[in-house]
Formats: C-alpha cells, sequence, structure tokens
C-alpha cells in the first residue's frame, strides 16, 4: 500500500507540474525564444513598437531580451523597465548587444506592468556579423501578431516552456488603424 500510495503521490506531483500555471502578480510578458548558436560573435538589434493608453505612473511596459548559452547559464540580460518612458504615441523601441562566443538561445519579448492597455507590435531581430554594415533579419514567427499571441510562436511568461498565465492580465490582438497588434491588459 505504501508503495502504491508513493507512486500516486509522485504522478500527482509531475501531471500537476506539467499543466498551465496561473499566477498572481503586478506584471506579465510574452516571450520567443530563438536559435542563435551560429551567430556568436555577432551583433544584434531588437526593435518593436510600443505605446500605452494609461499615463499613470506606476505602468510601465518595455522590450527584454536573454541570452542563454550552451550551458543554460546567462550570457546577456536586458529589459527596458528603466530605461524607456512609453507614452500614447506609437514608437520603435530598441535593444542591442552582442552575442556571446558561447550562446545557444535568445528569448525576447515585451512586459507590461500594472493598470493598463499596453500594444506591441513589428518585432524585429536582426543580425551584424561586425564586419559589413548590412543588417540581417532573422525572422520572427507572428512578428507582427496576425494570429493569435499563443497560437504564433510566442508564449505568455518568460520561458517558453509552458504557459504562466498571470491573473488580472489579458493578452487580445486588436485592430487598430487597419493594423493588428497585441494588447496586454
Amino acid at each position: 500500500m505504501k508503495k502504491n500510495f508513493g507512486f500516486f503521490l509522485l504522478l500527482w506531483f509531475f501531471l500537476g507540474y506539467s499543466q498551465e500555471k496561473t499566477i498572481v502578480s503586478d506584471w506579465t510578458s510574452f516571450t520567443q525564444a530563438v536559435n542563435i548558436e551560429h551567430k556568436q560573435n555577432w551583433n544584434f538589434r531588437i526593435t518593436a513598437k510600443i505605446r500605452k493608453e494609461n499615463e499613470d505612473n506606476g505602468s510601465n511596459c518595455g522590450l527584454w531580451c536573454r541570452i542563454n548559452n550552451k550551458d543554460e547559464s546567462t550570457s546577456f540580460f536586458e529589459n527596458q523597465y528603466y530605461g524607456i518612458q512609453v507614452t500614447r504615441e506609437w514608437k520603435t523601441y530598441e535593444i542591442k548587444g552582442t552575442i556571446n562566443p558561447s550562446a545557444k538561445t535568445m528569448t525576447i519579448g515585451a512586459f507590461a506592468q500594472n493598470n493598463g492597455d499596453f500594444y506591441f507590435d513589428d518585432f524585429k531581430l536582426e543580425v551584424n556579423d561586425g564586419k559589413s554594415k548590412k543588417w540581417i533579419e532573422i525572422p520572427l514567427e507572428n512578428s507582427g501578431f496576425e494570429k493569435d499571441i499563443t497560437s504564433g510562436g510566442w508564449f505568455e511568461g518568460i520561458h517558453s516552456q509552458k504557459i504562466k498565465h498571470v491573473k488580472h492580465f489579458t493578452i487580445e490582438l486588436r485592430i487598430i488603424n487597419h493594423s493588428v497588434v497585441t494588447n496586454l491588459c
């Protein structure tokens, strides 16, 4: 009987961990992971258009980027939590850096914090080998959010493994001036 109880307890633990999680937080994000193993020592830039409806001082949004190495350590991390002031007007924001020699994946995304309507559109990832002035675009899936965010390459949360839905935030598509954009609210 003890063996069966232990087995069921272990099974319950693994099944519970594999399910979608809902958490409570004052911020949320969405991400997309890209393999960059063959772009070591290259420069990169990530751009996206962002705006927000709410001018509340407590609300915030922006881009973020993390590069994970082959050994799963982090070699680059930047978010725009303190670096930008998003307004009601569409503006293109950017994160730049260099891909480290042991890099494996780059996770890019956006975050939103506190109350408001936050809009994101036209994500781009571009790389440059450092020897040429030409930037090469690495295609992102659903970069302009023509499809629902969770069915088009993006994941809610900070990892691409399991969706972590944040209570009180909704991710939805909206059409604004004939463009489809992702809205976090």
